[in-house]
């Protein structure tokens, strides 16, 4: 697999943070 680059590592953090602001994460998170 191709290795991230440190922007993509950041960007899929701050998504990461911005799904933990939902309601429903901990369910979701959950279900993995």
């Amino acid at each position: 697999t191709p290795e991230k680059t440190a922007e993509q590592l950041e960007d899929e953090r701050q998504a990461a943070e911005d799904r933990a602001e939902l309601p429903d994460f901990t369910a979701m998170a959950a279900q993995q």
